[in-house]
């Protein structure tokens, strides 16, 4: 049994006596006041995150940006350099090893950064993979880097205070390497919630002093920090899949309905097998309204009529919108069919398929 890790910020908040859980053998908290309050407040003035769980794995050398472009999915040569590009990396047919964030400096330095439970098994692949390019330097930083998210209305306000120049000066999915007052970070105008937000990753020991300057001006813009249970609910809101729910080797990219991500006129791992699989597509992710006070969860069968039809892959209660919703997986000759039926506990209750997202403010404000 893997021994329980603690992110270089639990020392500073553990005296806010937040609810805390194993996430992966990361002891995390899943809220400080209320996963209600915390969600509604990202929504509408900023909230605060500790994701230092996130593994970042730096790639370096002189074939690094065909190395990479051959990893995943994604294009990355021809986007401009201090651009995040979203990503799966698949296997050889197909399906889904990881969905992951590529930071590109330059065609020589980029920055991965990937989720918390697949870190040794992208590691793995990577090497893998590796060893046909030459002049190839991978380094997991996982263990040395920390992330912060501010995420809300007013996260560009607090920020502001901290930093050389308006963090709205980034575009949505771009990033910078700046100074958090006299610290070396890195910038990005990413987030998991739908909301306009900001990531910060910077080395371990800068955490303590950056979360407690952040701390001292809470009260001037309402800020509080939040848990992965604000997390879960504000990213299906948002309609974002999670590895392990929503995306698995077992799934590929345009069932997950992120099918925009797949580039097939390049070359890269599980090409010829996408190829094949993009016509031939007989589930796609889509959003589920319960139109019942029941909330949907994970594996909660789907029918129309007495017909199965699919299965809840996530599902929350949506204080934001005041109705409960999920992701699921449908049978696609059915995703014109609206009515629906959930089943829970034995019991079926009436939904609605619908479009994702629920919610999407990630670019108000600029």
């Amino acid at each position: 049994m893997e021994s329980e890790k603690y992110t270089p910020l639990y020392e500073i908040y553990k005296d806010l006596h937040p609810h805390l859980v194993n996430f992966h053998s990361w002891i995390l908290p899943v809220y400080f006041s209320s996963i209600k309050e915390e969600t509604i407040h990202t929504r509408k003035k900023v909230t605060l995150f500790d994701i230092s769980h996130m593994g970042e794995i730096f790639i370096e050398g002189e074939n690094a940006e065909k190395f990479i472009n051959y990893l995943i999915t994604n294009d990355i040569i021809n986007i401009p350099e201090f651009k995040v590009v979203y990503t799966p990396i698949c296997n050889e047919k197909g399906g889904i090893i990881d969905d992951i964030l590529v930071y590109k400096f330059n065609k020589n330095r980029f920055l991965l950064i990937v989720n918390a439970s697949n870190i040794e098994k992208d590691l793995k692949w990577i090497n893998r993979i590796k060893e046909s390019f030459a002049n190839i330097n991978i380094k997991n930083e996982s263990n040395n880097y920390s992330m912060i998210a501010i995420q809300g209305p007013l996260s560009d306000k607090i920020l502001e205070i901290f930093l050389p120049a308006s963090p709205m000066e980034l575009k949505y999915y771009t990033f910078a390497e700046t100074l958090f007052d006299e610290f070396n970070i890195i910038l990005s105008r990413t987030g998991y919630t739908g909301e306009k937000g900001f990531e910060l990753i910077f080395k371990n020991e800068f955490a303590p002093a950056i979360w407690e300057k952040l701390w001292k001006v809470r009260d001037e813009f309402s800020l509080i920090p939040a848990g992965l249970g604000a997390r879960d609910v504000l990213r299906i809101e948002a309609g974002y899949p999670l590895y392990g729910n929503e995306l698995s080797e077992d799934i590929n990219p345009f069932e997950a309905n992120i099918g925009w991500t797949v580039k097939l006129n390049k070359e890269f791992i599980g090409n010829n097998s996408l190829k094949k699989l993009k016509d031939k597509i007989k589930k796609i992710r889509t959003g589920i309204i319960m139109e019942e006070k029941r909330i949907p969860r994970e594996k909660n069968e789907i029918y129309y009529n007495e017909t199965k039809i699919g299965y809840i892959s996530s599902g929350t209660f949506s204080f934001n919108l005041n109705k409960s919703i999920g992701m699921a997986y449908i049978d696609d000759k059915y995703l014109d069919s609206k009515d629906i039926l959930i089943k829970i506990h034995k019991k079926f209750y009436n939904g609605k398929i619908t479009k994702l997202p629920f919610i999407n403010n990630i670019k108000s404000g600029g």
